[in-house]
């Protein structure tokens, strides 16, 4: 292996057992077995290196994208596209994958939501920005045209909650039900029961706003 996957394979795993701020370049070099003067000439530092990783786990999680969204012309479409933007969040935060690098990068978006890096305002512009915007339109498009953005906003965050709830307190769920992978076995319910409950109080009318 090049100096530099060492070096990026060693970040990823102390950036997923530390987060960005407990996280030192010396822990990332002990577990390259490399000296600190490598990751400045391949990185210029640690906020370079972070920014590699984290570049690399977002792209990797675009294998679960589901295909681009269709017309909203009627309540099946609407509940379609709904349904669509669920999954992509369960999918992405619910499920855990059984190989040992997706799980890694996992913990690295939970260190990255409960502890934000000072890089976070601009990956979520790049990358979670769009996403939450989708959802507004969308639900726009089920609510009367007077409801307020906060009312709108208030909402979408109520799912996204949904969503990471079983992210979040994965090991409270598991503790719970009695069995490890219980999220991952019953995904699909989730995602089901996370889409009745938001459809619970909306009326598709499709007067997409200006």
């Amino acid at each position: 292996m090049e100096t530099k996957d060492k070096i990026l394979e060693a970040a990823m795993q102390e950036f997923a057992d530390f987060g960005y701020r407990r996280s030192t370049v010396r822990g990332i070099c002990r577990r390259a077995g490399v000296n600190i003067a490598a990751v400045n000439y391949y990185f210029s530092g640690k906020e370079e290196l972070y920014r590699q990783v984290f570049e690399w786990v977002i792209h990797a999680r675009e294998r679960i994208e589901p295909p681009a969204p269709g017309p909203v012309t009627t309540a099946a479409e609407f509940e379609r596209e709904l349904r669509n933007w669920i999954y992509r969040m369960v999918i992405r935060f619910v499920r855990r994958s059984r190989n040992r690098l997706d799980r890694t990068r996992s913990r690295i978006g939970l260190h990255e939501m409960m502890d934000p890096s000072e890089l976070f305002p601009e990956m979520f512009e790049r990358y979670s920005r769009p996403e939450m915007e989708a959802a507004e339109q969308l639900l726009q498009l089920a609510l009367p045209p007077d409801t307020p953005r906060d009312t709108i906003r208030i909402k979408i965050c109520n799912l996204l909650g949904q969503c990471f709830f079983y992210f979040v307190l994965r090991e409270f769920v598991e503790q719970y039900t009695g069995e490890a992978g219980f999220p991952d076995r019953c995904h699909a319910e989730i995602i089901d029961e996370i889409l009745q409950n938001t459809l619970r109080g909306l009326s598709f009318h499709g007067n997409r706003p200006a």
